[in-house]
């Protein structure tokens, strides 16, 4: 899709982040003591799973109501309802491609050698 038929600006996506909560660079902290399992002050790595998890989620449900507002006639304009749509397809893409990567981490970690 060309940038042009968004409106020819990126302001209305700019907003996105805020619709996946923390899900950005500043929610995701790389911070020892937030990834390590032990039962430090940031909960571990699991808690940071479950967050992600949960962040994901969440738009998927805010897309879900308003297309279902949408199809009961709650909701005129095709826009709100894409908005929430493509929030959900990108937190979604984008909590596959973490998946990804922990997989290939931990692939790479299984075939070093001791």
């Amino acid at each position: 899709m060309d940038i042009q038929g968004l409106g020819g600006s990126m302001q209305p996506l700019s907003g996105l982040n805020g619709g996946f909560g923390n899900f950005g660079i500043d929610g995701l902290s790389c911070e020892p003591s937030k990834i390590s399992g032990g039962s430090g002050a940031g909960g571990g790595f699991g808690k940071v799973l479950d967050r992600l998890v949960n962040e994901t989620l969440a738009p998927q449900k805010e897309a879900n109501e308003a297309m279902s507002q949408l199809m009961t006639g709650q909701i005129n304009d095709l826009h709100s309802v894409t908005i929430p749509v493509v929030r959900s397809e990108l937190a979604f893409r984008m909590a596959l491609e973490i998946r990804n990567r922990v997989t290939e981490a931990y692939q790479e970690v299984m075939r070093m050698q001791i």
